[in-house]
Parts: C-alpha cells; sequence; structure tokens
C-alpha cells in the first residue's frame, strides 16, 4: 500500500490523496512510473515522497543525456585531454560491465523486484557516466560500442520507463517499436569472475592493461601482451632484453 506522505491510509476526508494526473503533468508518466517501481518492495507499505520522484526525474534526464553524448559523439575532445592508459581493453570493458549489468537485471525482473532492477540500472549509468569513460567512448573509433550499449540500455529501460525507450529507440534508426523487440541476450564469457585486468609495463612504467582469463601461464600472458597493446609502440623500437610475465598480475618489457 502507498501511503500520503503523513504516513497515513490515503482518504479524500483527511485531504491527503496524491492525485498520479498530477504527477504524470509534473514530472511525467515515465518518472512516475519508475517512482511507484523504485519506492520499494510490492509487499511493504510505503510513505509517498514526492521529493524522491524528482530525484527519478534526475534520473532519466542523465540516461537522455547520456544517449544524446553517444548519439552526437564526434571525436571534438582534443586527443591530449584525455587520458587514454586505461584504454587498453576498453570495449572489453564496456561490454562486460553492460553484459553483467543485464544478467542481474534479468534476475530481478523475474522476481518482480523493480526497485532493485532499476538500482542494477542505476549502478550501469553511473558507470557509464564516469568523465574519462565519456572522453573516451565519444571519440569516432568507438561508434559501434556506443551503439550497442546505448541499444542495450535502452532495451533494459524499455520495460521500466517505455516512452523514454520508444523515443531513443528510434534516434537508434530502428523503425519497429522497441516493444516488438527481442529481449536482449548476456554472453557468458564477459560475466565470468575469472576475468582479471592485466598490466602492460616497459621498464617498470605502466602502458596499458588489458582483461584476460584468470591462471594464464607467462607464455600466453607474452602474446596477448603483443598482441593487444602494441608491445612496439610503447617501446620505441628499442630492444627487448626479457620478458617478465606474472600470471593474474603483469607483464614487463625490459629493454636493453
Amino acid at each position: 500500500m502507498i501511503l500520503a506522505a503523513d504516513g497515513r491510509k490515503m482518504s479524500k476526508s483527511l485531504g491527503n490523496v496524491i492525485n498520479p494526473n498530477d504527477m504524470i503533468a509534473k514530472y511525467g508518466a515515465d518518472a512516475t512510473r519508475l517512482y511507484e517501481m523504485f519506492m520499494g518492495p510490492y509487499d511493504q507499505a510505503i510513505e509517498w515522497n514526492e521529493d524522491k520522484l524528482a530525484g527519478i526525474s534526475r534520473f532519466l534526464n542523465r540516461i537522455w543525456n547520456l544517449a544524446e553524448s553517444y548519439l552526437r559523439a564526434d571525436g571534438s575532445v582534443a586527443a591530449e585531454t584525455i587520458d587514454f592508459k586505461d584504454e587498453v581493453g576498453f570495449e572489453t570493458q564496456i561490454d562486460r560491465e553492460m553484459h553483467k549489468t543485464l544478467r542481474k537485471f534479468d534476475g530481478e525482473l523475474d522476481k518482480r523486484s523493480f526497485n532493485t532492477a532499476m538500482s542494477t540500472l542505476m549502478e550501469c549509468v553511473n558507470f557509464l557516466n564516469d568523465a574519462d569513460r565519456q572522453a573516451v567512448i565519444t571519440q569516432p573509433k568507438y561508434t559501434d560500442l556506443r551503439h550497442r550499449t546505448l541499444r542495450m540500455l535502452t532495451l533494459m529501460l524499455a520495460p521500466l520507463a517505455p516512452f523514454v525507450a520508444e523515443e531513443l529507440w528510434q534516434r537508434l534508426g530502428e523503425v519497429e517499436s522497441i516493444h516488438r523487440a527481442g529481449w536482449p541476450k548476456y554472453d557468458p564469457s564477459l560475466i565470468k569472475d575469472d576475468i582479471v585486468t592485466i598490466i602492460v609495463q616497459v621498464d617498470g612504467k605502466m602502458r596499458g592493461q588489458f582483461a584476460a582469463e584468470a591462471g594464464l601461464d607467462a607464455a600466453a600472458l607474452e602474446t596477448r601482451a603483443r598482441m593487444e597493446n602494441k608491445q612496439a609502440d610503447y617501446t620505441h623500437g628499442a630492444d627487448i632484453a626479457k620478458i617478465v610475465a606474472v600470471p593474474n598480475r603483469l607483464v614487463n618489457f625490459v629493454t636493453k
């Protein structure tokens, strides 16, 4: 039961009834719907709080602004203003976060735990809104990554905020309604907990990183480091004296 803001049962005689039409006119249908889902578990009574509804409206605006930044991205941020030290394995990092979010989101929807499903989506949006990630993902070479990330985010949003999701879906170039689209499936290989981050060093200084399966031996790590981190670019043509590979941790190219 949704109680009035004063903690009592809503009643016309008490003058504490909330008219949903008023909330929809002020905040929109999707924000009102989302707030009702986010208030708490359906088996618990909870008091109405318009301030929290306003917070949900701001959350929707954050999603909209994130989507706009992806759709309008033109790589206008100057390269020298971006810290690229974490860019290696960037696509894997983003894809993995999206698929882990989808797996958790699926589970919460199955349990009709809409409040925790929304919390999962909020965490994902916070992750994507990180300024450093935004600076990298809006570069021209990440057009495909932006599209599939926004597509999955929009599909997850659709059961919760159908009108905003439909508009974003059209902006993605889709013709048929999002509510006729197939539900996405997460990739099990991207949500394994045995994925580790391997640091790449040259003469002991960090030059990059990549995601790898836990337990790879030194030879496999060396091969991955050479392949994924353009080792020659980092060493600037210098001869390699030795390579130190520590499983699950790092690969260090030592130059002569």
